[in-house]
């Protein structure tokens, strides 16, 4: 008997000693639960200087119901808080200098956290939008800004303790040459989570996007949802970051930058082979083993394998920023419709949240600016009505359709697939097994390709949407920037 509880003991330290060699990662947790309002929702970003000729929320307001029969089930909203008006320019961000408007409003320089800019409308006007968007069945996510604020900010006159000096005495300035406040401080704390829990309570947002996330102490983010989900169930809080650790208890999805930023946009401008290989923004991915688009493919593993299993992340072509520095040279324009078309099948394609941007369901390429308001730098509604604006607004629809339709699209988990042509295509199977899931196929090239992929018979799948593409048998024929979805029998 000794001698079997000898050996027993010795069994179980062995399993003991070699569970704690294993090293941690984030990757043996799982992601918090989201809602699924959003884990299956289309998001819809506005920013609204650019979205109407107005530039106002009441004009937004006015097209919801457009943004619902497209699909949309969430709007996140720029920021409409009051911009700070301090003239002084060595304190505008050089971007901001940059863009020409010669406008000290800048709606990510904050002026005052607690009331809507007049330039905008009226807090009786937001919560409005609110309302109406609520009854068009689309919940509102509020861009929130809380790294750095104005110099003359409401904030910076009440609560100078709030922020960092230096040893001379001088405030402590941002990247983008703004106050930067101090987490370090419980009265910064307690001021932005009783802010949130205003814009919850009194406006009935539906949860948050927030402005450089990472850049701010990630257990801030763990108490404030905490204190938000007291006072509203069920919301919504998006990182504009990709820390591994984010979705664990704080977020419900980052941002895709790994592989929408560092690697999609500048495939679809026709830089595959370099992308921005941007290492912080993939977690530091080694995707130098691989050419073309299959650089894209290894930084989404890399990354994946880095974050808690269900990790979230929102897939764009464009969002306020890259419209805003693209200037003249909108994707749209430089890159064409169907390239741009493509880039966004994929993004409602793969695992995550897509989003569309401002105008890009009509395939709008007139410059934005988040920097002033004028006709020149607004959405040319008028391309709703050109052939090139109709056939982009139904393909959105569709998309929308699909992944309403089809559970395999929201379903946790994805499949890349191998394909003979890894340098110009990406294929990826969603849902759990051929049965029940749907395939894509997408040509990243300017020059037609026949492709065979991997345990999928294309004599054999059906065709739920496709942009350009022909089935041979066993291989998939695909024009440029073409692309398919299927389903397997």
């Amino acid at each position: 008997m000794r001698i079997l509880c000898g050996t027993f003991l010795a069994a179980v330290a062995a399993v003991i000693c070699a569970a704690e060699a294993k090293e941690y990662t984030l990757a043996d947790e799982m992601a918090r639960k989201t809602p699924d309002w959003f884990r299956k929702g289309v998001m819809y970003q506005i920013q609204p200087r650019a979205f109407t000729p107005e530039g106002t929320i009441k004009a937004a307001e006015g097209k919801l119901a457009e943004l619902a029969d497209l699909g949309v089930t969430v709007v996140y909203m720029c920021p409409v808080t009051v911009a700070d008006d301090d003239p002084r320019e060595d304190m505008w961000s050089p971007r901001q200098v940059r863009s020409g408007f010669n406008n000290p409003r800048n709606p990510y320089r904050t002026g005052d956290y607690f009331h809507v800019d007049p330039e905008y409308g009226t807090d009786a006007d937001f919560r409005s939008f609110v309302k109406t968007a609520h009854g068009n069945g689309i919940k509102v996510l509020m861009d929130i800004v809380y790294l750095h604020c104005g110099p003359s900010a409401r904030v910076v006159k009440d609560h100078p303790e709030y922020f960092s000096y230096d040893k001379n005495g001088k405030m402590v300035m941002a990247g983008w040459r703004f106050p930067k406040l101090n987490f370090d401080s419980r009265g910064v704390r307690e001021y932005f989570k009783a802010n949130m829990v205003y814009w919850l309570a009194d406006f009935d947002v539906d949860g948050f996007r927030c402005d450089v996330a990472d850049c701010i102490p990630l257990d801030f983010w763990e108490d404030a949802r905490g204190v938000c989900e007291s006072v509203k169930g069920g919301i919504v809080i998006l990182a504009e970051g990709c820390r591994h650790a984010n979705t664990r208890h704080a977020f419900d999805a980052n941002y895709n930058w790994p592989v929408c930023l560092s690697w999609l946009r500048p495939i679809l401008k026709g830089d595959s082979e370099e992308g921005y290989n941007q290492q912080w923004a993939a977690g530091g991915a080694d995707v130098s083993a691989f050419k073309g688009v299959a650089k894209l493919r290894a930084a989404s593993e890399q990354y994946a394998a880095k974050c808690p299993k269900g990790t979230l992340n929102m897939n764009f072509t464009e969002n306020h920023d890259t419209s805003n520095d693209d200037y003249e040279n909108r994707m749209e324009k430089t890159c064409g419709w169907d390239n741009q078309t493509l880039g966004l099948a994929l993004c409602f394609a793969m695992e995550g949240i897509p989003l569309i941007y401002n105008g890009q369901e009509i395939a709008d390429a007139h410059r934005h600016s988040i920097f002033g308001h004028s006709p020149d730098v607004t959405v040319d509604w008028a391309n709703a009505a050109t052939p090139a604006g109709r056939r982009r607004r139904e393909m959105v629809r569709a998309f929308a359709a699909l992944r309403r339709d089809n559970p395999a699209m929201t379903a946790p988990g994805q499949k890349w697939l191998d394909n003979d042509r890894p340098e110009s295509v990406l294929s990826l199977r969603r849902g759990e097994s051929a049965a029940d899931g749907v395939v894509f196929v997408g040509n990243f090239s300017g020059k037609p390709v026949t492709v065979g992929v991997e345990s999928v018979a294309a004599d054999k799948a059906r065709v739920l949407l496709a942009n350009g593409a022909v089935i041979f048998g066993a291989s998939f024929r695909l024009a440029p920037w073409g692309f398919a979805f299927l389903e397997e029998k």
